[in-house]
């Protein structure tokens, strides 16, 4: 009797050990997590953009300057402000000249905001150019400032590079009015290339 509940006991321990192990043997692995989905960029809110500019008027070239911008969006289209600065330096004997011209400018900027990493936009601004040469010959040191009204328009590309940042690459015509300048016609034509990055906040 104690020998055939012992058997008992010890079979019912072995089926159920054995339901147990096909149980989990059946079971289907765990599902992995699903990845991040890749970033898809929306329309911004304000946008704030720093770089680099280059500027050409007459013959001459202004190698180095900064530029920065902040623009609030609605929709497409947005309202867009900017300062910046470009400088020139010639030395040669005894005559040191330096120059400098600023930019001041207010407009709007329409955007193509799209799904993708690429974001063409145009923009028309107005505002002030500032153009200060120094002149020193010899010892005698002259600076003559003068100040103009500004109409810039330009077309650029935004490429969106991470979830609120992108690089910007950015052409412009610069047309100013100076009247006091020898060479007026050329000097009040004027082109900017600018490179530099933005930040995309919503």
């Amino acid at each position: 009797m104690i020998r055939t509940r012992a058997f008992s006991f010890y079979f019912s321990a072995v089926l159920l050990l054995c339901s147990a192990v096909t149980a989990t043997a059946q079971q289907a692995p765990a599902a992995r997590p699903a990845p991040p989905p890749p970033y898809v960029p929306g329309t911004p809110t304000y946008e704030m953009t720093g770089g680099y500019q280059l500027l050409h008027l007459r013959d001459t070239t202004f190698p180095f300057g900064l530029n920065v911008d902040g623009a609030r969006h609605f929709g497409s289209f947005g309202l867009v402000a900017e300062i910046g600065f470009a400088i020139d330096s010639e030395d040669e004997a005894d005559v040191e000249l330096s120059s400098s011209a600023w930019n001041f400018g207010v407009g709007g900027r329409w955007t193509g905001f799209n799904s993708g990493p690429v974001w063409p936009f145009a923009q028309v601004l107005m505002g002030l150019g500032v153009l200060h040469t120094n002149l020193e010959v010899a010892g005698l040191e002259a600076n003559e400032t003068e100040t103009s009204f500004m109409l810039q328009p330009g077309v650029g590309v935004n490429f969106v590079v991470a979830d609120g940042f992108g690089l910007v690459f950015q052409v412009d015509y610069r047309r100013t009015f100076f009247e006091e300048l020898e060479d007026v016609e050329d000097s009040n034509n004027q082109f900017r290339v600018f490179i530099g990055a933005r930040m995309i906040l919503d």
